[in-house]
């Protein structure tokens, strides 16, 4: 009904003309003209628009309307081939696609992405494949087309843009795809189209076909980068470059780049010639259909960013060029190729243009309405409108709103005009989720009220396109053995490993892991004793530790000390863990009404993951056992709603919140946070910060005494023991590894008494690697809020350019900047430079050696945006939350951790408008292994909900530290934290093993009761920490059993495989390796047949107590355990084998089976045989 009338009010006969102009417009009426041209029109529609803020503004708005609303994604003409995060990507790719295929749709270019250039439509269509059982491409061409289309070859396809082969198999991720795909062929025929697991790399499902698509909007064919380079070369030669002052500089540069190319197919640094491949370049104009749609919307200020973009170009593309070889980067012509197509054009503004090719100018003639700054205004202008025969409609988003509207219609007698249509002279209200501007049409006789013009605190809800396809948030295993990597070997410590290899003992060949020990002494390792194998990874990040020597007694003394380290830690932990069971919590109340119109009034619908950790939380706090949790949530997914509902929770049952945060900043917003959302309960709140004089300190230290205060916010200050609480029962921990080794002990004396909940976006591996270990219990959110967008991140050496450009555009949407640097020594510098580059820019800095005063000043002018951009150290890192920052650079970024760079991206993007980050080292800096590690890491953790899962990364690139925080790092490191942590949970599970039926059984002892019978029980136990279960069979047959490597290629996957092989226990474990061998790598040939045989052998070996099957010239000796005997069934044996005559059996000290090599003797042979006999030994 309502957007009948709305759709009415905009609609006008306009089929005659070409060029049309609606003036008069608002936000509300501009939006829907485009939507109703849209549905009018059945076609796609493309709205040009000055700049990407426009952009965002106009797509939320419109996607209240219509799905099928995309933005063309701007991605610079100086980071255009950058190392970039594939979601900028994947979106031009979607968007392209939708135009050569003709899906309608609605389709947003902010004017600057007019320029850039693609592949040609023709192209891009061409290598836009479908393949299907009955259409195929040969597996000889497969490979050559993915690399035509951009794809890179990979052991194992992890990530969007790769491929492999193996075999008859090839796999492959296409953009716009949800699972990589896997073909299976049959010589060159297509026997099977399969959708496989990322992490598993196990397949899925059969499907029957599969759109393919390159890689990139601007993809380069193996033939054109061959061109690409002959062009180069020939440019080389000419008279013009060779005067050139630098010629001989770019010359080596250019020339060491095509070398690389021609020697190992990188083609990185020479995509910026890209263009050359064409006479003239293409851009997203050259794709639009035939018929469809234009819109401008502001004509003028889309001339006014063409004119500037015009001379934007002019000095950096002169920049670029200057003493370099010429490169067309842009389409030059784009904007001139729109104005010319002769599609049906719409002009959508405020005021009347005076442009001369407008055919038809029609008034929309709309008044936009201001807000109602009381309830008699509100009723006066209605009472108004009601006489003058107006068609009222008034919109709400809530029942809360409508109620309250009732009341005001109701007191000004205006109750008896409301009126359950729209209808003249009549009030009509609606409850809706469209975005929508009130507005007055005079000439319609209409208004449109909405809750942005009643409602102080009403915001506009927005709506964002969602990425659909990304593989982002894929993370590698950098667990994975690598050549070269350090490792620890249970019995002869450090060496580093050199890969398997292949070796022949007694003629029978064998794969084995070479380890390389200090002075060049070599071990082979057996692949069947990996288990006494871990890769070294040390606490802290780039420590390398040193090499042991074989023959000496050092790896036994170090081993010795790491484990009473560990006994004494077990032991602490152990204490902490026996507390915690024994202490009695108070046991909140169950859920009550209050509690349930507490979260009915959350303005958003929390997700699924917000109410599954609540629900966890509420559990653990109606046990009467003290709360130690740990709420791990991404930056911005609601751990703060999650802490509003428990404190409530705790409210509700009289009980005192406290809520302590790192800084004094912080504590303020948190504060005005609460107080918004608590705003409908009687909950009084308070905060101590700095900005409290020292009466209100009073006030509050007294009111906190007496119960008054019912939730108090502050930083470590709370901890102060003047604070005196009535009742406390809840602790809320914001970023606890922000707090000082003083403070934590107080928080941990503070965890035996009440419930504590602890959140954090990367909690730090120590805490994550406890609540791994059951010290503490985990929650975790990892669902994204609706319609939030992931942050653009690139990953690139220092650039002047891409800094100005990059801060200008922020600047130029009215966003702000934080530019990290974090030596506090040349920040001065810094910002002179940088003011330097940014003339136009008011810039400050901040770094953690200014007062508290000082910083905090400077903070509270950034948020009051009287700064465009902070320079700052990493004091950033932690709580400041100023949603109108959404860019963010790093200098020097490969000196950070992984966690830390993820923390200091979580202070952008924290609003609905997208975000950029530029992570930069220096220019021709080789990065160390870990730094490219981290950089390649959070370039791909662009997706929402990466911090639990860059935590759980960062454990494996930089260890846990110590459990406990007190130790140094040292003994770790002497065994690498790998092992450390597993001996350590052999300890703690034996000891809990002990404790748990204990503490279940009797919680009336005291700590050293149950620390005692620990001590007793375990002291009877002869076990080390260090011992590793052998193998309790020795099988040795002669038969090679391996993995050959032209069957599997790469070692990782080899030594998966190896390691999945020795851990399988029944058969069924075997058939389900083969069934992945078979899946991923293809049919196998004898070895690996032996391979998983002799696995089977063992298997069923080991369930009948047989010791060992030995091979010897002309028999094998099958001989079993010694207490085989007592569970004989000699005359059921005999049953069994008296029709084998190869078959002896011989009872000496235990049973011994001797079978000939003759006709019948094979593997499968000996497999049968035990089968067989299973049945006679009970």
């Amino acid at each position: 009904m309502l957007l009948k009338k709305l759709f009415d009010i905009v609609d006008y006969n306009d089929k005659n003309y070409k060029n049309i102009e609606f003036y008069s417009n608002n936000i509300t009426t501009k939006v829907l003209s485009i939507v109703n041209i849209f549905r009018k029109s059945e076609k796609t529609t493309v709205v040009i628009v000055d700049n990407k803020k426009t952009a965002e503004t106009l797509s939320q708005d419109l996607l209240t309307f219509e799905d099928d609303v995309y933005i063309y994604p701007e991605i610079d003409i100086l980071k255009r081939f950058t190392n970039k995060s594939n979601d900028l990507e994947q979106l031009s790719l979607e968007i392209l696609n939708n135009l050569v295929n003709k899906k309608k749709m609605i389709l947003i270019i902010p004017t600057a992405t007019l320029y850039r250039t693609l592949k040609s439509p023709k192209d891009f269509k061409n290598y836009s494949i479908n393949i299907s059982l009955d259409n195929y491409i040969n597996f000889s061409d497969f490979s050559k087309c993915l690399l035509d289309m951009g794809y890179t070859l990979v052991d194992s396809v992890e990530n969007i843009g790769e491929y492999s082969k193996r075999g008859g198999i090839i796999d492959f991720y296409s953009p716009l795809n949800k699972y990589p795909i896997r073909l299976d062929y049959f010589d060159e025929e297509l026997d099977t189209i399969r959708i496989f697991d990322t992490i598993s790399q196990k397949s899925l499902e059969k499907i029957d076909n599969v759109d393919i698509y390159p890689t990139d909007d601007f993809f380069l064919s193996v033939k054109e980068k061959d061109y690409i380079v002959f062009k180069l070369e020939e440019e080389l030669t000419k008279q013009n470059f060779k005067n050139f002052s630098n010629y001989k500089e770019i010359e080596n540069y250019l020339k060491n780049k095509i070398k690389l190319y021609r020697d190992s197919n990188i083609f990185d640094e020479l995509t910026s010639f890209s263009n050359y491949i064409y006479d003239n370049p293409y851009s997203i104009v050259d794709y639009l259909p035939n018929d469809s749609v234009i819109i401008f919307d502001n004509y003028t200020k889309i001339n006014a960013k063409i004119t500037e973009l015009k001379d934007y170009f002019t000095v950096n593309l002169g920049e670029i060029n200057h003493h370099y070889i010429f490169q067309n980067v842009i389409d030059n012509e784009a904007f001139e190729k729109l104005q010319n197509i002769i599609n049906k054009k719409y002009y959508l503004s405020i005021l009347k243009s005076t442009e001369k090719f407008i055919d038809s100018s029609v008034n929309i003639n709309i008044t936009d309405l201001s807000f109602y700054s009381s309830e008699e205004q509100l009723a006066k202008e209605l009472k108004n409108k009601v006489i003058e025969d107006y068609e009222i409609v008034i919109t709400v988003s809530s029942k809360k709103q409508r109620d309250y509207l009732e009341k005001i219609l109701f007191d000004y007698n205006l109750y008896d005009d409301v009126y359950v249509g729209i209808h003249h002279g009549k009030i009509h209200i609606e409850e809706t989720k469209y975005n929508l501007k009130g507005f007055e049409s005079k000439l319609k006789k209409f208004i449109l009220i909405t809750p942005l013009e009643i409602f102080k605190d009403a915001k506009r809800r927005k709506k964002r396109k969602s990425f659909k396809n990304s593989n982002s948030e894929k993370i590698r295993n950098y667990q994975d053995l690598n050549i070269g990597d350090y490792i620890v070997h249970i019995h002869h410590g450090i060496g580093i490993y050199e890969g398997i290899e292949n070796i022949a003992v007694s003629g029978v060949y064998k794969d084995f892991l070479k380890i390389v020990y200090e002075g060049g002494d070599v071990i082979y390792v057996d692949i069947e004793n990996m288990k006494y194998i871990q890769k070294y990874m040390s606490s802290t990040d780039n420590r390398k530790p040193k090499l042991n020597k074989l023959g000496t007694k050092k790896w036994q003394q170090v081993r010795n000390k790491v484990r009473r380290e560990i006994e004494d830690i077990s032991e602490e932990l152990i204490k902490l863990y026996i507390k915690r069971e024994l202490n009695v919590g108070y046991a909140f109340s169950e859920d009550g009404i209050m509690q349930k119109e507490f979260e009915q009034d959350f303005l958003f619908t929390a997700t699924e993951d917000q109410e599954k950790v609540t629900s966890e939380i509420k559990k653990d706090m109606e046990k009467n056992r003290p709360m130690d949790r740990l709420l791990c949530g991404d930056v911005g997914f609601g751990k703060t709603e999650v802490a509003m509902r428990v404190a409530f929770k705790a409210v509700v049952d009289s009980k005192q919140v406290a809520v302590l945060v790192p800084t004094t900043l912080l504590s303020e917003q948190h504060y005005n946070n609460f107080k918004e959302r608590f705003s409908n309960f009687p909950v009084n709140i308070e905060v101590v910060s700095r900005f409290n004089t020292s009466k209100e300190i009073s006030r509050i230290v007294n009111d906190l005494e007496s119960g008054k205060i019912d939730i108090i916010i502050g930083t470590h200050k709370l901890l102060n023991d003047k604070f005196k609480y009535k009742d406390l029962g809840l602790l809320i921990i914001d970023e606890e590894q922000r707090f000082g080794v003083k403070h934590k002990e107080k928080i941990k004396h503070l965890k035996n008494m009440i419930d504590v909940l602890t959140l954090s976006a990367t909690p730090i591996p120590r805490s994550l690697h406890m609540s791994l270990i059951g010290i503490r219990d985990l929650s975790v959110i990892e669902t994204p809020p609706r319609d939030r967008q992931p942050i653009q991140t690139f990953v690139m050496s220092e650039n002047p350019n891409v800094i100005r450009e990059a801060v200008l555009k922020e600047v130029d949407r009215q966003g702000q900047v934080f530019y990290v640097y974090n030596r506090v020594e040349t920040i001065e510098e810094k910002y002179l430079e940088l003011k330097k580059l940014l003339p136009e820019v008011n810039i400050a800095y901040a770094h953690g050696r200014m007062t508290q005063k000082e910083l905090e000043n400077i903070m509270i002018d950034v948020i009051n945006k009287e700064y465009d951009m902070l320079i700052t150290t990493t004091i950033i890192e932690t709580g400041i939350d100023i949603s109108n920052v959404n860019t963010l650079i790093i200098e020097d970024a490969d000196k950070f951790g992984l966690s830390q760079l993820y923390q200091i991206r979580g202070r952008v993007g924290r609003s609905s408008r997208e975000a950029y980050a530029y992570f930069m080292y220096k220019p021709f800096k080789v990065l160390t292994d870990s730094s490219e590690k981290r950089l390649t890491a959070i370039k791909d953790f662009t997706s929402l909900g990466s911090g639990f899962k860059i935590a759980m990364q960062d454990l494996s690139i930089r260890g846990s530290g110590d459990v406990l925080g007190g130790r140094q790092h040292g003994f770790i490191d002497s065994v690498g934290y790998t092992l450390y942590s597993q001996m350590l949970e052999k300890e703690l599970a034996e000891k809990k093993e002990i404790l748990e039926p204990l503490i279940k059984e009797d919680k009336t002892q005291d700590i050293a009761y149950y620390e005692q019978v620990i001590k007793e029980k375990t002291r009877d136990v002869t076990y080390d920490i260090f011992d590793v279960e052998d193998n309790l069979i020795d099988i040795k047959l002669h038969i090679d059993a391996f993995i050959p490597k032209d069957y599997i290629n790469n070692d990782a996957d080899k030594i998966y495989f190896y390691k999945e092989i020795n851990n399988a226990k029944t058969e069924e474990d075997v058939a389900i390796i083969t069934e992945e061998l078979i899946d991923r790598f293809s049919d196998f040939g004898l070895e690996v047949e032996n391979l998983l045989d002799l696995t089977i052998l063992k298997i069923n070996s080991l369930s009948i107590l047989v010791n060992s099957v030995k091979e010897l010239a002309n028999k094998v000796i099958i001989t079993f355990e010694k207490e085989v005997l007592d569970n004989l069934n000699g005359k059921l044996l005999f049953e069994i084998l008296s029709s084998s005559n190869d078959i002896r059996i011989m009872v000496k000290d235990t049973l011994v089976i001797e079978v000939d090599k003759g006709d019948k003797y094979s593997l499968k042979r000996l497999i049968k045989l035990v089968k067989e006999i299973k049945p006679s030994i009970n």
